[in-house]
């Protein structure tokens, strides 16, 4: 298991959230460190414009359509395609694939009530 996704895991089980983290590179190892401070929220992790339509957001439609426990399925399934392909996928880095990890994380216990 990567370092990445230890980490991630490791914020998972404090029941953190994405606005709790930001992520700085270590110089030291080229890995990632993670810094526990707030997140501005307008980034694309949280709240990218490209899964918006006015003032509703894609995941607001999805819950509308498909309900909350569909939507909790969907998003348990998101954070663990984002934890598999961490750092792999060309144009996306580890951190933003680990910040979206979290968000999905997130997303799928406030969608289950925990």
């Amino acid at each position: 298991m990567s370092q990445e996704i230890k980490k991630v895991n490791d914020l998972i089980q404090r029941d953190m959230t994405i606005d709790d983290v930001d992520f700085e590179k270590d110089d030291e190892t080229s890995g990632t460190s993670v810094s526990y401070v707030y997140k501005d929220e307008s980034d694309d992790i949280n709240h990218p414009s490209h899964y918006s339509s006015g003032d509703i957001e894609c995941i607001d439609a999805m819950i509308s359509a498909f309900g909350k426990e569909e939507v909790a399925i969907y998003c348990k399934i998101a954070a663990f395609k984002y934890n598999w392909r961490m750092g792999k996928k060309a144009g996306n880095s580890a951190d933003k694939d680990a910040g979206k990890n979290i968000w999905y994380m997130t997303k799928f216990r406030e969608l289950n009530g925990k």
